[in-house]
């Protein structure tokens, strides 16, 4: 049986989506997708939490930390085809307010696909890490710290990230840090944009970022 194909919430239902008055579109179910139309409120239908999608507008980027940079740079930009978009280094008590570590010196490069989100290889300098299978390398919960080599994060796109970092903070989500600005200096993006982030982790311990970009 199909999905009703079309429910709603209005802005006094989801205050906190900044008055804004969207229409979640149920595309199988348990699932619906969001969009904003201009003078529609419609009934409530009891869809569960679905006005959070509205909220993350992609996978901005998988990130993988390394232990040779330079020999991981030529297997995706030459084996693989990727493009090497960027490469910088980072630094200071933002950066470290962000993994959750101490003294972080290391190299980012970041590898774009033709579509789609980018790959991100970081190269920890320091803190050194521990062997992955050595309990030196977890953090005292159990979970990978952030300059663990190996597939490491994912990051999701949001266009208000202090709202959604409210959000999940009253949805009892423990973030590493305030949202933290990427210093100019350091890295730069296309058409004069700024970053800023903040790291999570989901139920299982699964290492997230969430990451807005915006003109200064």
């Amino acid at each position: 049986m199909p999905a009703r194909p079309v429910v709603g919430y209005n802005d006094a239902t989801v205050p906190w989506y900044g008055g804004k008055r969207v229409v979640v579109v149920l595309i199988s179910p348990g699932h619906a997708s969001v969009s904003q139309r201009a003078n529609v409120a419609l009934p409530c239908h009891n869809v569960t939490r679905p006005i959070l999608f509205a909220m993350l507008q992609s996978i901005d980027h998988v990130n993988l930390v390394v232990d040779d940079l330079e020999r991981m740079i030529a297997f995706y930009r030459d084996v693989l085809g990727l493009e090497v978009t960027k490469h910088v280094t980072i630094s200071g008590k933002w950066i470290e307010a962000v993994v959750g570590l101490v003294d972080v010196q290391a190299e980012v490069v970041y590898l774009s696909f033709p579509t789609g989100p980018n790959l991100e290889l970081i190269k920890y300098h320091a803190p050194a890490a521990a062997d992955s299978s050595a309990t030196g390398s977890l953090a005292a919960d159990g979970t990978s710290q952030a300059n663990t080599p190996g597939l490491r994060h994912v990051a999701f796109r949001t266009d208000d990230i202090d709202a959604l970092h409210a959000r999940l903070t009253a949805a009892d989500v423990t973030f590493f840090s305030p949202v933290q600005q990427v210093p100019g200096a350091q890295v730069t993006y296309s058409g004069g944009v700024s970053k800023r982030l903040v790291y999570f982790r989901d139920p299982e311990g699964n290492l997230l970022e969430l990451c807005e970009y915006k003109s200064r």
